[in-house]
């Protein structure tokens, strides 16, 4: 798990270029942040949408996909390999 200021680190990266996001705002309203790894079935082909979760406690979630570079900004912060089977991991809570 991370940590409070690893949070602010991310949501500064996050929201960097929009500079009118009360990100600040927001993190007390963050619940947790979750890496997930979707995998669904095509025929013969298995596809994976790989993307990280920002859960808010009034219910609205912001998803980074894996296209994005703060996914890989997350992933490194985080130190934790994320293979195939990984469908789940959680990378901060309150």
């Amino acid at each position: 798990m991370i940590t409070t200021n690893q949070v602010w680190q991310i949501m500064n990266k996050l929201f960097s270029e929009n500079a009118s996001m009360p990100y600040n705002e927001l993190i007390d309203d963050i619940s947790c942040i979750i890496y997930r790894n979707d995998i669904f079935e095509c025929g013969d082909r298995t596809i994976h949408s790989k993307h990280i979760d920002i859960e808010f406690s009034f219910g609205e979630c912001y998803e980074i996909p894996q296209d994005n570079p703060v996914f890989q900004f997350i992933c490194n912060i985080c130190n934790f390999p994320l293979s195939e089977e990984t469908q789940e991991f959680i990378i901060y809570q309150k």
